[in-house]
């Protein structure tokens, strides 16, 4: 794979997704570095799982979920990626293209990362299960330093070789190790000057290398500078294989496969390749990719829509008592008898792609032309699809009208998909393939007008974009707005006017003659 492009879009920044899960693993090894071995019962804090857990999915929890205060903040605070076209494209696009970075972005990744390493360092809990196991170590005659100093700055050396690679998803250059270490001392030389001492010294000197590594920029982008032929690295190229299929940095096999060379043989990479292609965290990927090729962040709420069936609040003005789990449909946040019909409209989508993807491998002609029901419920503890499945694509079920379904509290209603089993057949021949589901009909949109259905099926499903009409002449809107030039050259100073210029400078790279309307 080259490096070597014709529309290079620099060095891709994580998702917010990658970005979360890769923090995730790297905050979970913190604990293991000290944890792991076979005096971890000495470390008091290692038999504190509820405080702090080893585990990167609880981490990733931690910044994602519901429950986890300060952490969850952070993330939040994190922007949103945006859907950006690619080359050559004018609508849509896919969210991995977004590379921008921005103040919001610096401002949550250093918050994020300070609230883990310890804003008041003496009480950083993750000090204790770094530095200790060295001391530890040395009292038990496996290591041999003379003084705690050289106790711990081996320790430190090791943490930031160690710990670094991780980060970094390559070794730490000799540059780097010494750049680290100096912060290592510094820290420890300005914390004695605040009246501290002892082992507080060594935890503030840790602390400050290890958010120095977290908030490199190695960790937020994807670096990749390749070999002397131009050429990914080994290291570059199984970031690129980690990212691609998991949304994450690389697992230890994969860095093992690295180190030992088997990556850089056919046979190797074919291995890892499908080592991660088959393991169930390439659904992520699988996921994000559909979300943006089929732009579910276009599709249009079927209750804010007129209608018999989708009226807003069709249902609660029908006189029917709000089923059990249902909100009012005039509390402003729900509407009515369609609740979760966008979560489900949303999945039907997501599923008919990783069907034909993962499930049951096929070909795209497969997957347009699919009558297979994927429609689900939305929400944890139902898996029928409620009323719209049976009203919308006549797929009987045991839950036939309100009444029913909320005497069945909505759960086990068998109208929809349970996401296990293989799906039943859409009826004929009102429902065939791709173009005739619910998603693809919502009304009240710009692709449902013909002409504009017809572009999104060009662009969207076939991947080929419109051009402009021929033999058109595209006019070029004029230029209001120059540069103040001097005799000595441009001064910097925009203008679109002789007279904002200082005396002795022209305003230049302006349109003077100005005759057109704005429409022309």
């Amino acid at each position: 794979v080259s490096t070597v492009t014709t529309n290079d879009p620099g060095f891709m920044r994580l998702t917010k997704d990658q970005f979360n899960r890769t923090l995730s693993i790297l905050i979970g090894y913190i604990w293991e570095i000290g944890c792991s071995h076979d005096y971890s019962d000495q470390v008091p804090t290692c038999d504190q799982p509820q405080f702090f857990s080893r585990d990167a999915d609880d981490w990733y929890k931690r910044f994602t979920g519901s429950n986890y205060g300060s952490y969850l903040r952070y993330s939040q605070s994190y922007p949103d990626d945006q859907n950006v076209p690619g080359p050559d494209a004018f609508h849509g696009g896919f969210k991995r293209l977004d590379s921008q970075l921005y103040q919001t972005h610096v401002s949550s990744w250093v918050d994020v990362v300070m609230n883990i390493v310890g804003n008041d360092v003496e009480g950083w809990i993750g000090a204790d299960r770094i530095l200790k196991p060295c001391k530890i170590a040395n009292n038990l005659g496996l290591t041999n330093y003379g003084s705690d100093s050289e106790i711990y700055e081996a320790c430190i050396s090791d943490i930031i070789d160690d710990f670094g690679k991780r980060a970094f998803r390559r070794p730490v250059t000799d540059a780097e190790h010494s750049y680290l270490m100096g912060t290592y001392l510094e820290a420890m030389q300005e914390h004695a000057k605040t009246g501290a001492y002892g082992f507080n010294l060594q935890k503030r000197g840790l602390r400050n290398v290890m958010a120095a590594i977290l908030l490199s920029p190695q960790v937020v982008y994807k670096v990749e500078l390749g070999d002397e032929n131009g050429k990914l690295t080994a290291w570059e190229l199984a970031s690129r294989l980690s990212y691609h299929f998991w949304n994450t940095m690389p697992d230890d096999e994969l860095f093992a496969a690295v180190e030992d060379g088997s990556l850089n043989t056919p046979e190797g990479y074919q291995a890892q390749v499908d080592r991660l292609a088959n393991d169930p965290r390439t659904q992520r990927s699988i996921t994000g990719f559909y979300k943006d090729y089929f732009r579910v962040q276009d599709l249009k709420n079927p209750n804010l829509q007129d209608g018999p069936l989708y009226g807003a609040t069709a249902w609660y003005h029908q006189g029917g008592e709000v089923p059990i789990g249902h909100p009012h449909p005039t509390d402003g946040n729900s509407h009515g008898m369609n609740w979760g019909i966008m979560w489900s409209m949303e999945k039907e989508l997501l599923e008919l792609g990783k069907w034909f993807t993962s499930s049951n491998p096929g070909t795209f002609e497969d997957m347009f032309r699919s009558n297979l029901h994927f429609l689900q419920c939305g929400g944890e503890s139902c898996y029928g699809a409620g009323p719209w499945s049976q009203s919308t694509y006549n797929i009987p079920g045991t839950c036939n009208d309100w009444q029913d379904c909320k005497d069945k509290t909505w759960t086990n209603t068998g109208n929809g998909w349970d996401g296990i089993s293989p799906p039943v057949t859409l009826p004929e021949p009102e429902r065939a393939g791709l173009l005739t589901r619910m998603p693809m009909l919502t009304h009240d949109t710009h692709t449902a007008r013909p002409i504009r259905r017809g572009l999104a099926i060009r662009e969207m499903l076939l991947c080929d974009p419109i051009p402009p009409p021929e033999n058109c002449d595209v006019v070029k809107p004029p230029n209001l707005t120059g540069i103040c030039q001097s005799d000595a050259g441009p001064t910097g100073v925009s203008c679109s006017d002789d007279k904002q210029c200082e005396l002795g400078e022209t305003c230049v790279g302006w349109d003077k003659e100005v005759t057109m309307t704005v429409r022309e």
